[in-house]
């Protein structure tokens, strides 16, 4: 099955971008910016464990330096 989410935020030529949050079917939430549609600038992904990520994403993925909480 694939990962259903609901968004609340900027879109730009139809893609998120800008501010935004992005809550997934799973728990998982990112709360932050986006650009073409993928977590893209400063952000916090909260995992439905309880997990925590504070710090900058490209293209999606972590990248640079960040904050895991546990």
């Amino acid at each position: 099955m694939k990962n259903k989410f609901t968004y609340e935020g900027a879109f730009k030529n139809g893609l998120r971008e800008g501010l935004g949050t992005e809550t997934h079917n799973d728990g998982t939430q990112y709360v932050g910016n986006f650009l073409a549609g993928k977590w893209s600038g400063d952000g916090i992904v909260t995992y439905k464990d309880g997990r925590q990520y504070k710090g900058f994403f490209l293209n999606g993925m972590y990248e640079g330096q960040g904050i895991l909480t546990q």
